[in-house]
C-alpha cells in the first residue's frame, strides 16, 4: 500500500505534506492513518490515492478550501468536523487559505471490496464510492476520532486488534452511506 503522504503521480518539485503522526510504523492493517498540520497559505498537491481517502477536518477555525477531484470542483469553507471522501485512483488537488489541520485515512480498494462482498453482499466489481467534498456524518466522524485517538496512543497488539475492528466499521459505514452500489436483497 502506498503511503498517504506519498501520493502517486505527484509532479517533481511538488512536496507532499509530512504527517505529524502516522500509523505506518505501527503495523496497522488494513489501513493507513495520518494526521497533518500545515501553515496558513496552503499548498497545491496533486494526488491520486491508490486507496479510498477519507479526511476529517480538525482545524480550529474554518478556512476556505479549493478542491478538484476528477472532473468535479468545490470551493467553500471547511470547518472542524467536516469530512471529505475521495474514491481510489481519482486524481485530486486542493489548496487551502488557512491553517489546514486534518486526520487522513486511506483504505485499500481490495479491503473495501472484501467487506462489500462479505458483509453487504455487494458485487465488488461494481463498487464505487461517491466523491464527497464536505459532509457532516456523526457516526463516520466518531469512527475517525476513535482511530485518531488510537493513533496517538500507539499501543501494541491490543491497538492493532482495535484498529482492525474500527477499519471494518469504517468500511461498512462507507458502503452503507457513500457507495453507488446497492446491497442485494434476498427473496424468500
Amino acid at each position: 500500500m502506498a503511503r498517504a503522504s506519498q501520493p502517486k503521480n505527484t509532479p517533481p518539485g511538488d512536496a507532499a505534506p509530512t504527517p505529524v503522526v502516522s500509523s505506518e510504523g505501527l503495523g496497522w492493517q488494513p489501513l493507513l492513518a495520518e494526521e497533518f498540520q500545515q501553515p496558513p497559505g496552503g499548498t497545491d498537491i496533486l494526488e491520486s490515492w491508490e486507496g479510498h481517502s477519507i479526511a476529517l477536518c480538525l482545524a480550529p477555525r474554518p478556512h476556505r478550501i479549493h478542491q478538484v477531484v476528477g472532473d468535479r470542483r468545490y470551493t467553500g469553507l471547511y470547518a472542524k468536523g467536516d469530512i471529505s471522501i475521495t474514491p481510489a485512483n481519482i486524481p485530486a488537488s486542493y489548496r487551502t487559505e488557512g491553517e489546514d489541520h486534518y486526520f487522513h485515512v486511506q483504505l485499500p480498494t481490495q479491503f473495501l471490496q472484501t467487506v462489500a462482498q462479505s458483509a453487504a453482499e455487494l458485487d465488488p466489481t461494481r463498487l464505487n464510492l461517491r466523491n464527497e467534498f464536505r459532509v457532516r456524518d456523526p457516526q463516520l466522524e466518531q469512527v475517525l476520532r476513535l482511530l485518531r485517538a488510537e493513533l496517538h496512543k500507539g499501543d501494541g497488539w491490543v491497538g492493532q486488534l482495535y484498529v482492525e475492528s474500527l477499519a471494518n466499521v469504517l468500511a461498512v459505514n462507507l458502503l452503507r452511506d457513500y457507495s453507488t452500489a446497492k446491497p442485494r436483497v434476498a427473496v424468500y
